[in-house]
């Protein structure tokens, strides 16, 4: 029989079943346009629900529809409508995956720009609506990210890096070129003191949001300080992304192509302190502010360094001189989370403890996640027990034979008169409390600015009562100077303030202040280094001599509330 007449009834199946996925894959394209239609229609009658079901299906269908990328743009619309942010986001960003090259992505930029103005990025929402103008395919595309540029731009919705940026992509249109070029003018025409402010910040990489609170912050006390009349530097942004390596590297360049007179940053403790070391070696008697970076020793590193954030090195110190003078204690075990944060604490409280004659009878440092911290707590439990037992062969008392040891070290619960626990959150002092408690470990609990959680109240332990802590700064304090802080930067940015973008703020003003005291060259270090006191708007920044902040509080955690507790001193 011929080969090929064996094949026939098996090629008539397939082209049978083929003919039959054509006639799908056509009802199905048939019945995406029909859905189309109508999810536009219950668009422009803003049935937001039916268009969204219809557009959603479309989208969302696989295989992928012929018009998923037009059911997508739609779709994007009616979640910025239905003010489903995250869902809107989702959408876009996998439609730039996916469809990059198709005619809707201007369309799908606009509403990323929308987005991006919703969450206060107005940094992000001039990139994306510059590239709608830019790849805009309608007019009416053309004319809405126009649109929504100029309102940013004569808003003042802009730093000026970011007025720069703008101004690079479009100063080509004849619309928005003109205008952002006089922007900048304008902005620099302001500049009248004749000095030049750089700020160092992570603008992008892991900490961009740090940097933009850093930036937002400065830029309100720059926009204050004008409003009053006050001249007002040049600025110039340098993007450091948070490495040591690459804020180093800029600042060579910047230092060798322009003059610079100051420095707001950065933000980072490792950037800083590479900035300062490099100032120093190159001999700038430029002055570095730097409003967030927390390492002990960064402001030692040359004459004109400041930080405004108090150091984890003086917290140590401040809660170990109060249990010293205020509370006589005068024996101590530290136990200390695994991280720079822990190492720093326990080294500059033990360093402390030892100038003001008491003693450390041991340091450990563990996983505040670990289940179970019995076998280095125990370790502990021999160092507190030899003390015990020193003790009672000076006083002339039997020194205990093994036996008797094993057993007091089995039943007791041994006391030392201080514990400091450096936590750095309420979990972790909260479970290490309990560990020690429950380890048969008694002495007066003492901590740092990680007990300061209102977490804490809700979940304390009776093993966390009584503890002394000592704290840097209060989260949004209920003070006149704070709450004004808070409005105007909620109306200039439309979100609320971090922490980070309050120190900024206090950094510029700082900075400005010092420069309205100097008008010499050569004067702005010594003009700043007379600035003792600085009214901050999260608390008074109280320079010490080598022009870190000491400026520590004292609570007590009492009945499950937080009460500040004042220095033996006063």
């Amino acid at each position: 029989m011929n080969s090929n007449m064996n094949m026939l009834p098996r090629f008539l199946r397939f082209a049978g079943i083929l003919s039959t996925a054509l006639l799908t894959l056509a009802w199905s394209a048939d019945k995406d346009v029909a859905d189309f239609q109508k999810a536009k229609t219950a668009f422009e009658t803003r049935h937001w629900p039916e268009a969204e079901a219809e557009l959603s299906r479309i989208w969302n269908q696989t295989p992928p529809s012929a018009l998923a990328d037009e059911a997508a743009a739609l779709l994007v619309d009616v979640y910025l409508h239905e003010e489903k942010l995250d869902q809107a986001e989702a959408v876009v960003l996998r439609f730039k995956r996916l469809y990059n090259t198709s005619p809707q992505i201007s369309r799908i930029a606009y509403d990323q720009g929308l987005l991006s103005l919703r969450k206060g990025s107005n940094g992000e929402a001039a990139k994306a609506f510059s590239f709608a103008v830019l790849q805009a395919h309608t007019q009416s595309l053309y004319d809405a990210a126009s649109q929504a540029m100029r309102r940013m731009v004569e808003g003042d919705g802009l730093l000026p890096d970011q007025l720069e940026a703008a101004y690079q992509s479009l100063q080509q249109d004849p619309q928005l070129g003109p205008l952002l070029r006089a922007k900048l003018d304008s902005f620099k025409s302001t500049s009248s003191n004749g000095r030049t402010v750089l700020i160092m910040a992570p603008v992008s990489g892991e900490f961009a949001e740090v940097g933009r609170s850093q930036r937002e912050g400065i830029s309100l006390a720059f926009e204050e300080e004008k409003a009053r009349g006050v001249s007002m530097p040049t600025v110039k942004i340098l993007d450091d992304q948070g490495s040591l390596v690459q804020g180093v590297r800029q600042l060579r360049k910047m230092l060798h192509e322009n003059r610079v007179d100051a420095i707001l940053g950065p933000a980072m403790s490792d950037v800083a302190a590479g900035v300062a070391i490099e100032l120093s070696a190159s001999k700038n008697s430029i002055p570095l502010i730097t409003p967030t970076a927390t390492t002990d020793g960064i402001a030692s590193l040359g004459d004109g360094v400041f930080q405004l954030n108090v150091t984890t090195h003086v917290l140590g110190q401040r809660i170990a001189g109060y249990a010293s003078d205020c509370l006589g204690l005068k024996s101590f075990i530290i136990i200390a989370p695994h991280s720079e944060y822990g190492f720093q604490l326990a080294e500059a409280f033990a360093e402390t403890v030892r100038k003001k004659g008491g003693s450390v009878a041991g340091v450990i440092y563990v996983d505040p996640d670990a289940a179970n911290i019995t076998e280095p707590l125990q370790e502990l439990r021999q160092k507190v027990a030899g003390l015990y037992f020193e003790k009672m062969k000076r006083e002339g008392r039997a020194y205990p034979d093994a036996r008797q040891v094993r057993a007091y070290m089995s039943d007791s619960s041994l006391s030392i008169d201080g514990i400091f626990v450096p936590a750095s959150s309420a979990d972790e002092a909260d479970k290490l409390a309990s560990q020690i408690v429950f380890n048969k470990i008694r002495g007066q609990m003492l901590g740092s600015s990680g007990w300061y959680d209102k977490n804490l109240l809700m979940k304390s332990s009776e093993a966390s009562q009584g503890a002394y802590f000592s704290v840097d700064f209060q989260d949004q304090p209920r003070t006149e100077i704070y709450t004004a802080f808070a409005k105007a930067y909620r109306n200039r940015w439309h979100r609320s303030p971090d922490r980070v973008a309050a120190l900024s703020y206090d950094a510029a003003r700082f900075l400005l202040q010092g420069m309205e005291k100097s008008s010499q060259p050569g004067t702005l270090i010594p003009a700043l280094r007379g600035i003792n006191v600085f009214p901050g708007v999260l608390g008074n920044i109280v320079f010490g001599e080598e022009g870190v902040n000491q400026n520590t509080a004292l609570f007590r955690l009492e009945h499950r509330t937080f009460r500040e507790v004042q220095d033996c001193s006063h």
